[in-house]
């Protein structure tokens, strides 16, 4: 499949989702989702470069520095991307009200070697990215909501992966 009608079939995937109706007060409280592949981390989700302005004429504007941007990275709009996939095949409500906690288990498929072995990924580092997901999906409208977050890591080499509950507090 090719990446432009791969992105095609994104774009459809979020208009249908948009049609659906809000989530009632009716709907259980408690959701659950697994997001597959490697964990997205904090440094993945961003990419830092540096450019000089340019003139009307394409030339440099005699600027001796460069200006920075940050822009997000191809794997975290990927990562975005999908997550509206996952809504969609979760049946994922859209949330426009309440207190939320989002509780998340990280699944990295290496160890680091300190005094024991550990995880390699920080234990919030995908929070935001999934938080930024939901939104971009519009499972919830504003990321605001979620006013607990709790993360955790844990090491699979063959099933990397993050697991999501979201949870209503009020």
């Amino acid at each position: 499949m090719s990446e432009q009608a791969r992105i095609a079939g994104l774009e459809e995937l979020e208009r249908a989702w948009e049609m659906r109706p809000p989530a009632s007060s009716a709907v259980l409280e408690v959701y659950r989702f697994t997001i597959p592949g490697r964990p997205i981390s904090k440094n993945a989700m961003h990419r830092a470069f540096a450019f000089f302005a340019r003139n009307g004429k394409g030339k440099p504007d005699g600027s001796k520095r460069p200006q920075a941007r940050i822009i997000e990275s191809e794997r975290y709009r990927t990562f975005k991307h999908g997550m509206v996939t996952i809504a969609f095949q979760e049946n994922l409500p859209q949330i426009r009200s309440g207190r939320w906690e989002i509780r998340t288990i990280s699944y990295w498929p290496e160890k680091r070697h300190l005094e024991e072995l550990f995880p390699y990924g920080d234990s919030d580092a995908s929070i935001i990215a999934v938080r930024d997901g939901l939104q971009h999906a519009k499972v919830i409208d504003d990321d605001v909501r979620i006013v607990r977050s709790i993360g955790e890591s844990a090491y699979s080499k063959t099933n990397p992966r993050i697991e999501v509950e979201l949870r209503r507090l009020s």
